[in-house]
């Protein structure tokens, strides 16, 4: 298995995971207006709204590459040399 250093996969996770919320944000507000919702919570304007999302968004794509993460690492052998 390759040896990826750790600096590399923090920043592969964080900006694949980046890249994901600005594209999600972009789609959802394309139909979205944030106004309505953000009144509901108290919140003063649409920048926050989109602020607020883009972190929501942000997180679930770290949570979604942690998860790819956690399955690629290596089976123990000895599970499948046994006969």
């Amino acid at each position: 298995m390759l040896k990826i250093p750790l600096r590399q996969v923090i920043i592969a996770l964080t900006w694949s995971s980046f890249l994901s919320a600005g594209i999600a944000c972009v789609l959802v507000f394309a139909w979205i207006d944030p106004t309505p919702i953000l009144d509901q919570f108290g919140l003063a304007n649409r920048l926050s709204g989109y602020s607020l999302a883009f972190f929501f968004f942000w997180l679930i794509g770290i949570a979604n590459v942690l998860i790819c993460l956690f399955f690629l690492r290596p089976v123990a052998h000895s599970i499948h040399n046994q006969k």
